[in-house]
């Protein structure tokens, strides 16, 4: 059996499919960072819940300019990353599982699998 012949719809198909999947681990990365960030530290700017005072007024525009530089960088990397696709041509392989048979006369516990069990009672 030969392989497909790969269509350049295909090729283009795989390549949006490897940008989006791409996009969403940078995505991912960039969240669950600034979530962290904010669960260790939260409490240095109230995100607890406690009143804000002056200090933590300071914390809270220090955390949010680190946000802003994260997801910032973030997309760039994404737009980069994006640029660099174009280079390239993408096919998706899929999930492909090659399970070879034998035949039973190989198996020498044959006659005592469950599946053939299974037969003769029907």
């Amino acid at each position: 059996m030969g392989k497909k012949e790969v269509t350049e719809e295909y090729k283009k198909k795989s390549k949006e499919l490897l940008k989006e999947l791409s996009e969403k681990l940078f995505k991912t990365t960039m969240v669950a960072a600034i979530s962290k960030l904010e669960e260790e530290f939260g409490e240095l700017w109230g995100a607890d819940g406690s009143s804000m005072d002056d200090a933590k007024l300071e914390f809270k525009k220090k955390f949010d300019a680190v946000r802003k530089h994260i997801f910032d960088t973030g997309h760039h990397q994404v737009d980069l990353l994006h640029e660099e696709l174009q280079n390239y041509e993408v096919v998706w392989n899929r999930y492909v599982l090659k399970m070879p048979v034998k035949p039973r006369d190989e198996y020498p516990h044959a006659d005592n699998c469950s599946l053939d069990k299974l037969i003769k009672k029907k």
